[in-house]
């Protein structure tokens, strides 16, 4: 099985880590370096992985290491990278030429991906984007990796990843904010805590099935919904 290395052990990694498991992905197969002991030790407890406390001690017979750290930290992180293998950065606003050029010694081409946190559960949204020289096995890696937990979306253009990360990437927490409206306003209406969360996340998941399954546009569906008068 395809051996793959976090290099940050943050939420999206977290998600990532668990929609694996939950998949099938058997635990010896994962590694994460997170410097943060407390992270390093819900995540082994939690899946029975291998933490470390920096990337140098990750093993380096990964397939793909994917960078999941803070904008702020993913220039050393990438400076500590000598790596043969792929290289996958779920890294906002850091573009493939950066990359490169922080990562000097990783060979292995370059990816950029931009899963959303659904990956928990196995119902991830991800983008990614590769760099023009990277290798056909760098994108099959990162394909297999992110379909793990998952659908993916190859784009184009790099360009667009800004877009479809306000979209795939941020759009769970509209969702999960307009739930919480929601279930304010059912209380306010008078149903109990229990009754307001049923009725809430039942409507948004059918409606989401519906607008799956149906056939039909969101707009068609919307008018079924709010006919005239």
């Amino acid at each position: 099985m395809t051996k793959i290395a976090f290099i940050g052990g943050g939420h999206i990694a977290s998600a990532l880590v668990a929609g694996a498991i939950a998949k099938g992905w058997p635990a010896e197969t994962i590694a994460v370096a997170e410097p943060d002991a407390e992270k390093r030790k819900r995540l082994s407890s939690a899946h029975n992985i291998a933490t470390v406390a920096n990337a140098a001690a990750l093993p380096q017979n990964a397939a793909a290491f994917i960078l999941a750290v803070r904008p702020a930290d993913a220039a050393q992180a990438l400076a500590q990278t000598q790596t043969e293998a792929a290289l996958v950065s779920l890294v906002a606003g850091l573009p493939l030429a950066k990359i490169k050029t922080l990562a000097q010694g990783a060979t292995g081409g370059i990816v950029r991906a931009m899963p959303n946190t659904p990956a928990a559960i196995g119902e991830a949204m991800t983008v990614l984007c590769a760099a023009k020289d990277a290798p056909p096995a760098a994108r099959k890696i990162a394909e297999t990796v992110f379909a793990a937990v998952g659908k993916t979306l190859w784009l184009p253009e790099e360009t667009m990843m800004a877009a479809a990360t306000a979209l795939s990437g941020s759009g769970p927490g509209y969702v999960f904010y307009f739930a919480e409206a929601m279930m304010e306003a059912a209380r306010e209406a008078g149903f109990d805590a229990a009754a307001a969360e049923t009725l809430t996340l039942q409507t948004l998941r059918g409606a989401a099935l519906m607008a799956e399954k149906s056939g039909k546009t969101p707009r068609q569906l919307r008018e079924a919904v709010a006919v005239p008068g």
